[in-house]
C-alpha cells in the first residue's frame, strides 16, 4: 500500500516537474519573443524619430523660406521705390535737356540774326545805340550760350549715371523676384506633398475604418473632412450609420456607439503601422452584448497574425480566448491564475 502511494506521489512529482520544465520553456520562449518585440519596437521608434526629425527639418526650412520671402518682398518694395525716384529724376533731366537744347537753338538763331543785321548795316549810324552797347549785348548772349553749353555737357553724364543705376536696380529686382519665385515654388511643393501624403493616409484610414465598423456592427461609417479644400485648417468628423438608424455624427451617438466606433477607428489606425501585439483594456465596457460578440470574433481572427491581450469582465470575450489569466485578491495581495479555455470548459 505504501509502495503504491509512494509510486503515485513520485509519478505526480515527476509530472509536476515536467510541467514546470514545460512552463520554464514557455517562459523562455515568451521572454525571447518579448525581446524580439522590444527590438522591433525600438527600431520602429528610431524610424519614427527619423521621420519626425525630417518633418521638423522640412517645417523649419519652410519657415526660414517664408522669412526670406518677407525680406525679399521688403527689398523689392524698397528698390521699386528707388526706381520710381530714379525714373522721376530721369524724366526731369530729359525734359530739362530738351528745354536747354531748344533754348540753345533759339539763342544761336538769335545771335546769327543779330550778326547778320550788324554785318549788313556797317555804314549806318545808330544815334540811340552805341557800339559798346551792341558789344555788351553780344557778350551777354555769348556768356549765356556758354553757360547753357556747360550745363548741356553735364546732362549726358548725369543721364548715363542714372540710366546705369536704373539698370542695376532693375537687374537686382529680377534676381530677387526669381529667388522669391523659387522659394514660393518650394513652399508650394512642400504644401502639396504634405497634403498628398495626408490625403493618401486619410483615405486609407477611412476605408479601413468603414470595413472594421461593418464587421463590428453591420452598419456603415466613414471619415469626413470638415474643410476638404483646406484639410489642415479644421478637423475630421466621424459619420456613423448603425443598422436601422440614419447617418449622424459621432458627437450625437450614445456611449456604447461611440465605444464601438472608437475601436473601429483604433483598428483602422493600427493598420498603418502594424505591431507584434496589442493590449485592449476594457474597450467593451460600454458595448451592447451583440457588439461585444462581434468584437471577440474580430479579435480571434486578428490573433492569427498577431498577439491580442484583452482585459475584460465579459464572458463573451473570455469564451473566444486561447488562454485566460485571472487576477484575484487574497490577504491584500493580487494573485494570478492561468488556464486554457479547454480547462475552464472541463471544470464547468
Amino acid at each position: 500500500e505504501y509502495i503504491r502511494e509512494y509510486e503515485r506521489l513520485e509519478a505526480q512529482i515527476n509530472n509536476t516537474k515536467l510541467k514546470m520544465e514545460n512552463r520554464k520553456k514557455e517562459k523562455q520562449e515568451l521572454e525571447r519573443k518579448l525581446e524580439d518585440i522590444l527590438t522591433q519596437y525600438n527600431l520602429i521608434q528610431a524610424d519614427l524619430k527619423n521621420y519626425n526629425d525630417e518633418l521638423n527639418s522640412a517645417i523649419f526650412n519652410v519657415q526660414q523660406k517664408k522669412i526670406e520671402l518677407e525680406k525679399f518682398s521688403s527689398i523689392i518694395s524698397s528698390i521699386r521705390n528707388e526706381l520710381r525716384v530714379i525714373e522721376s529724376r530721369l524724366q526731369e533731366l530729359t525734359n530739362k535737356r530738351l528745354s536747354i537744347a531748344i533754348r540753345r537753338s533759339q539763342l544761336e538763331s538769335e545771335m546769327r540774326k543779330i550778326k547778320e543785321e550788324l554785318n549788313s548795316l556797317p555804314a549806318l549810324d545808330f544815334p540811340d545805340v552805341s557800339r559798346e552797347e551792341i558789344e555788351e549785348i553780344e557778350n551777354e548772349l555769348s556768356k549765356e550760350l556758354k553757360e547753357l553749353e556747360k550745363i548741356n555737357q553735364l546732362a549726358p553724364q548725369q543721364y548715363e549715371e542714372i540710366i546705369g543705376n536704373y539698370k542695376l536696380r532693375s537687374q537686382r529686382i529680377r534676381e530677387i523676384e526669381e529667388e522669391r519665385d523659387e522659394i514660393l515654388r518650394f513652399i508650394n511643393w512642400i504644401e502639396e506633398e504634405k497634403k498628398k501624403v495626408f490625403m493618401n493616409t486619410f483615405n486609407k484610414v477611412s476605408e479601413s475604418f468603414e470595413r472594421f465598423f461593418f464587421m463590428l456592427t453591420g452598419g456603415q461609417a466613414w471619415l469626413k473632412l470638415e474643410d476638404p479644400e483646406n484639410p489642415f485648417s479644421k478637423g475630421v468628423e466621424m459619420i456613423l450609420k448603425f443598422p436601422g438608424k440614419s447617418a449622424r455624427s459621432a458627437r450625437s451617438a450614445s456611449g456604447g456607439e461611440k465605444s464601438i466606433a472608437a475601436v473601429a477607428l483604433l483598428l483602422a489606425l493600427q493598420g498603418l503601422t502594424p505591431a507584434e501585439f496589442y493590449i485592449f483594456d476594457e474597450v467593451d465596457a460600454h458595448m451592447d452584448v451583440q457588439y461585444s460578440v462581434k468584437l471577440a470574433d474580430l479579435f480571434k481572427e486578428m490573433s492569427k497574425k498577431t498577439q491580442i491581450i484583452v482585459i475584460s469582465l465579459k464572458d463573451v470575450i473570455a469564451e473566444k480566448a486561447d488562454q485566460l489569466i485571472g487576477v484575484y485578491n487574497r490577504s491584500s495581495e493580487s494573485r494570478i491564475v492561468k488556464m486554457n479555455i479547454d480547462e475552464v470548459a472541463v471544470h464547468e
